[in-house]
C-alpha cells in the first residue's frame, strides 16, 4: 500500500492519501481502528484505489496511531497511520499586546506631561495676578 505508515498533524488543513492495489469497481469500504468511515469524510479515486481522508474527518481523530483498513469485494488490505500532535503554538497563541508599540505610548506620556505643565503653569500665572 502507498502511504502505508503515513502521518497527518493536528490543527492542519491538509488531507491523508493512502493508495491500495484493489480495483476501484471492487471497492466497498474503510474502516479506521475497526469501525466504517462514512463515505462523506473521504473522497474515493481511480489509480487503483486511492482514498483520501477529509480534513474534518482527520480532526476528529485522537492524537497516535491508527488502524486504517481498505475492503474490496475480493479481499482486504491493511496499514496504520498516525496523527501528530501539532507543537507548533504559534498557530494557537492569542494577540497579547506584545507587540504594542512603545514609541506611541511614550508619545502619550509626553503630551499629558506637556499637558498638565501647561495647565499648572496657567494657575500659576492667574493666581499670581
Amino acid at each position: 500500500m502507498d502511504g502505508a505508515g503515513s502521518s497527518w498533524t493536528q490543527n492542519t488543513d491538509g488531507s491523508l492519501a493512502i493508495r491500495g492495489s484493489g480495483e476501484i469497481s471492487k471497492f466497498r469500504e474503510v474502516k479506521v481502528d475497526g469501525v466504517t468511515v462514512d463515505p462523506v469524510n473521504y473522497t474515493v479515486t481511480e489509480g487503483s484505489t486511492i482514498i483520501t481522508f477529509k480534513p474534518e474527518y482527520l480532526k476528529s481523530l485522537s492524537a497516535g496511531n491508527h488502524s486504517f483498513e481498505l475492503v474490496w469485494t475480493d479481499g482486504t488490505a491493511a496499514t496504520n497511520f498516525t496523527v501528530a500532535e501539532n507543537t507548533d503554538q504559534s498557530a494557537k497563541s492569542p494577540k497579547t499586546g506584545e507587540d504594542f508599540s512603545m514609541a506611541l505610548c511614550t508619545a502619550l506620556l509626553m503630551v499629558s506631561c506637556a499637558g498638565l505643565a501647561g495647565i499648572f503653569a496657567k494657575r500659576k500665572r492667574n493666581h499670581a495676578r
